[in-house]
């Protein structure tokens, strides 16, 4: 009779070992941190339809899970702007992931990542190429580290342009930290961005976030059946108080079991963006 749980046992430390040597791909750098400090947000996309003070967008993402050992992909739509829409494939295997993608247009916007490493330390790049203008826009690099109780990255953006280093932890169950630290080199300006996460229950989450430039950002987010988030936020520049935005967000996560996951995140924001007469797409 313990034959097959001495098997089991074996076969979850295979597991474990087979997880850890797979080190994430480039956009797992200072996730954690990332999200903390800036999802959730109600921002706009460079274009989205506005009315007056009124600005919205529709974001959907589909995560198709492996149709091959360590292969997947993401497709996600943003509407206005197609150029923004993209298509990626993700390879995950030991010590190694790599990703390319390209928005669906005509001329499109291809880029490509990898990295190297373990689950707890691993270094990538990853760059981006418009092939209509023929101009690389994006070279970055960034180096991850991962401990039961910290997540650090350090992170060069913009083409060597922006240093960059972040941390995340959650030293409580129900909240969680996050500090950056950014420099650029052109101006010589440093800004610190701190933030917190604290989940009140199941369904009721709140996060705040100051910098050292002046901006202020707090939310509040629901949720509903484990599937529907509904998120209502503000954010303000102490220097400008006309720079007051407010919005809301409603997003559906769904799943399709076996097939794929993804979310619809449809954001209204209302503030100092837009300004023009009658429906129309900005830039």
């Amino acid at each position: 009779m313990e034959i097959p749980n001495r098997k089991k046992g074996h076969c979850l430390q295979e597991k474990k070992r087979a997880m850890g040597r797979k080190p994430g791909f480039f956009y797992d750098i200072g996730r954690k941190a990332r999200e903390l400090l800036y999802r959730d947000y109600v921002h706009q996309p460079e274009n989205h339809y506005s009315w007056g003070y009124v600005d919205c967008s529709c974001d959907v993402r589909c995560n198709v899970p492996e149709m091959l050992p360590g292969l997947g992909a993401i497709v996600r739509v943003y509407v206005p702007y197609q150029r923004l829409s993209e298509v990626e494939i993700g390879y995950l295997y030991d010590f190694v992931g790599i990703t390319m993608g390209a928005s669906m247009t005509n001329n499109p916007l291809v880029n490509f990542s990898g990295v190297l490493g373990y689950s707890r330390c691993y270094i990538g790049t990853a760059i981006a190429f418009d092939t209509q203008v023929g101009q690389l826009l994006k070279c970055d690099g960034g180096l991850n580290f991962k401990v039961p109780f910290l997540r650090a990255a350090l992170q060069l953006k913009e083409k060597g342009g922006t240093l960059s280093a972040s941390c995340y932890t959650k030293p409580l169950r129900d909240a969680a930290f996050a500090a950056e630290v950014t420099h650029r080199f052109a101006d010589k300006l440093t800004t610190i961005q701190l933030g917190s996460q604290y989940e009140i229950n199941e369904a009721l989450m709140i996060k705040g976030r100051v910098s050292t430039d002046g901006d202020i950002g707090a939310l509040l987010q629901l949720q509903f059946f484990n599937a529907v988030y509904l998120t209502f936020g503000g954010e303000i520049n102490v220097k400008d108080v006309n720079s007051a935005r407010m919005g809301i967000a409603c997003a559906l996560k769904y799943e399709i079991p076996h097939i794929a996951s993804g979310k619809i995140k449809l954001p209204i924001s209302i503030g100092e963006i837009g300004g023009g007469k009658g429906w129309c797409v900005t830039k």
